[in-house]
Protein backbone atom coordinates (compact mmCIF):
# COMPACT_ATOMS: atom_id res chain seq x y z
CA UNK A 1 0.00 0.00 0.00
CA UNK A 2 1.52 3.25 -1.05
CA UNK A 3 1.19 6.50 0.17
CA UNK A 4 -1.01 9.47 -0.92
CA UNK A 5 0.16 12.13 -3.30
CA UNK A 6 -0.13 14.95 -0.51
CA UNK A 7 1.13 12.10 2.08
CA UNK A 8 4.58 11.79 -0.62
CA UNK A 9 5.22 15.19 -0.77
CA UNK A 10 4.72 16.40 3.10
CA UNK A 11 7.50 12.92 3.73
CA UNK A 12 9.53 14.16 0.91
CA UNK A 13 9.66 17.85 2.32
CA UNK A 14 10.55 16.26 6.01
CA UNK A 15 13.03 13.95 4.93
CA UNK A 16 15.04 16.72 2.55
CA UNK A 17 14.68 20.01 5.21
CA UNK A 18 17.56 20.08 6.73
CA UNK A 19 16.76 22.02 9.86
CA UNK A 20 14.02 19.75 10.10
CA UNK A 21 16.17 17.29 10.32
CA UNK A 22 18.66 18.48 12.88
CA UNK A 23 15.65 20.26 15.45
CA UNK A 24 13.38 17.22 15.19
CA UNK A 25 14.47 13.86 13.13
CA UNK A 26 17.51 13.27 14.79
CA UNK A 27 16.38 13.34 18.56
CA UNK A 28 13.38 11.77 17.66
CA UNK A 29 15.66 9.03 16.29
CA UNK A 30 18.29 8.99 19.17
CA UNK A 31 15.31 9.23 21.99
CA UNK A 32 14.09 6.11 20.12
CA UNK A 33 16.86 3.84 19.89
CA UNK A 34 17.65 4.44 23.89
CA UNK A 35 13.82 2.86 24.18
CA UNK A 36 15.11 0.42 21.99
CA UNK A 37 18.27 -0.69 24.45
CA UNK A 38 16.23 -0.40 27.36
CA UNK A 39 13.66 -2.54 26.07
CA UNK A 40 10.61 -0.34 26.46
CA UNK A 41 10.06 0.71 22.41
CA UNK A 42 6.48 0.33 21.51
CA UNK A 43 6.02 1.08 17.45
CA UNK A 44 2.25 2.54 18.21
CA UNK A 45 3.77 4.87 20.42
CA UNK A 46 6.86 6.41 18.15
CA UNK A 47 4.08 6.98 15.69
CA UNK A 48 2.86 9.87 17.81
CA UNK A 49 6.27 11.04 17.99
CA UNK A 50 6.77 10.63 14.21
CA UNK A 51 3.33 12.89 14.39
CA UNK A 52 4.51 15.70 15.83
CA UNK A 53 7.55 15.74 13.33
CA UNK A 54 4.38 15.73 10.93
CA UNK A 55 2.92 18.66 12.43
CA UNK A 56 6.24 20.74 12.50
CA UNK A 57 6.90 19.86 8.50
CA UNK A 58 3.64 20.73 7.62
CA UNK A 59 3.96 24.06 9.52
CA UNK A 60 6.59 24.22 7.35
CA UNK A 61 6.00 23.63 3.98
CA UNK A 62 3.13 26.27 4.56
CA UNK A 63 5.78 29.23 5.14
CA UNK A 64 7.43 27.75 2.95
CA UNK A 65 5.47 27.31 -0.41
CA UNK A 66 1.99 28.90 0.37
CA UNK A 67 2.01 32.61 -1.17
CA UNK A 68 0.91 34.49 1.05
CA UNK A 69 1.77 31.85 4.02
CA UNK A 70 -0.89 30.53 6.14
CA UNK A 71 0.01 31.03 9.25
CA UNK A 72 -3.47 29.46 10.52
CA UNK A 73 -4.59 26.08 10.10
CA UNK A 74 -2.74 23.04 8.98
CA UNK A 75 -2.36 22.84 4.94
CA UNK A 76 -2.41 19.24 5.00
CA UNK A 77 -5.38 17.14 6.10
CA UNK A 78 -5.02 15.09 9.87
CA UNK A 79 -5.69 11.45 7.65
CA UNK A 80 -2.15 12.66 5.85
CA UNK A 81 -0.34 13.66 8.61
CA UNK A 82 -1.28 10.13 10.55
CA UNK A 83 -0.11 8.66 7.18
CA UNK A 84 3.17 9.89 7.36
CA UNK A 85 4.15 9.59 10.87
CA UNK A 86 2.60 5.65 10.22
CA UNK A 87 5.47 5.80 6.93
CA UNK A 88 7.96 7.69 9.10
CA UNK A 89 7.65 5.48 12.06
CA UNK A 90 7.16 2.18 9.52
CA UNK A 91 10.69 3.48 8.19
CA UNK A 92 12.92 4.47 11.35
CA UNK A 93 11.16 0.44 12.70
CA UNK A 94 13.04 -1.25 9.14
CA UNK A 95 15.89 0.53 9.67
CA UNK A 96 16.72 -0.46 12.95
CA UNK A 97 15.84 -4.41 12.13
CA UNK A 98 12.51 -4.21 13.94
CA UNK A 99 9.62 -5.91 12.48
Amino acid sequence: MGLSADARELKVWIENDGNLHRQMTVPIFNNLRRKIAKGTFRKDLSVKAFRHLADRGTKNYQLENLSPPRRTGFFFSVSVRNEVARALADDFAAEEGLR
